[in-house]
């Protein structure tokens, strides 16, 4: 019925329940939507109407835009409101709503936190910089981006083209000489594949492609061993970095 892949978009977010509206209904949702609204399976919730599962102490954007139906939202919209499961449970939520155009029509993906379970994100602060923009600007053009990113997403751009334009984002959005790089596991070798990288020196890019998965490989080779976020401050320092060669740490 579209041309979206839908399961490489829900991934994307697959912290949160996620749920992609078209027409006011819902066309798909993850695994996390749909045990938190105490459903059986997609089909069970297939064709539900927002108000059937949404419920707003008071009016708001987000309810607003949600009736509005097919207008794109410039900009990401967070409220606190209420779930209604499938057995008539009352839930206490965070919903974010952004869109993008699909053919002639808006598809809104609708971004669910549990309050009791999950922190709670309104604010959507990033990180400040040193650049002395204003932080609302950098939070609007963050989202503006994300927005984008979505759209290539949804549409089944090449990934390696996403990959590469996240990177590129990322690099423009902090503006302080920051380098981005994404890499992919690659199960069967128990390696990290460079996947984007636009700005890292060709001798680091010679070291990090084809990255084993084992202790003292590199942050990244920790991150994905231990299943946590792994911070290096200075790799000169740090025994994850201690089988780099000179050049790598530079």
């Amino acid at each position: 019925m579209y041309p979206v892949n839908w399961q490489l978009l829900l991934e994307q977010h697959a912290q949160d329940a996620t749920i992609v509206l078209i027409d006011g209904t819902i066309v798909h949702a993850n695994a996390l939507a749909i045990g938190l609204l105490n459903a059986k399976n997609l089909n069970e919730i297939t064709g539900l109407r927002w108000n059937a599962f949404l419920q707003f102490d008071h009016p708001n954007q987000l309810r607003t835009q949600l009736q509005s139906g097919n207008n794109l939202i410039p900009t990401a919209i967070a409220e606190f409101c209420q779930l209604i499961t499938r057995d008539k449970q009352t839930i206490e939520i965070e919903a974010r709503l952004h869109s993008f155009q699909l053919q002639r029509q808006t598809a809104h993906v609708l971004r669910i936190r549990h309050l009791q379970t999950q922190p709670i994100a309104k604010t959507f602060q990033i990180l400040s910089t040193q650049s002395g923009v204003p932080q609302n600007s950098l939070n609007h053009e963050a989202l503006h981006h994300e927005k984008e990113i979505l759209e290539m997403i949804a549409l089944d751009n090449p990934l390696n083209q996403i990959l590469q334009d996240v990177c590129d984002r990322m690099e423009r959005l902090l503006d302080n000489g920051s380098v981005c790089a994404i890499m992919l596991l690659d199960q069967p070798s128990r390696c990290l594949q460079l996947a984007a990288a636009p700005s890292l020196d060709p001798e680091v890019l010679a070291q990090i492609e084809n990255l084993k998965i084992k202790p003292g490989t590199w942050t990244c080779g920790v991150a994905v061993e231990r299943q946590q976020i792994c911070v290096t401050e200075d790799i000169l320092s740090d025994a994850h970095w201690s089988n780099a060669v000179p050049s790598a740490a530079d």
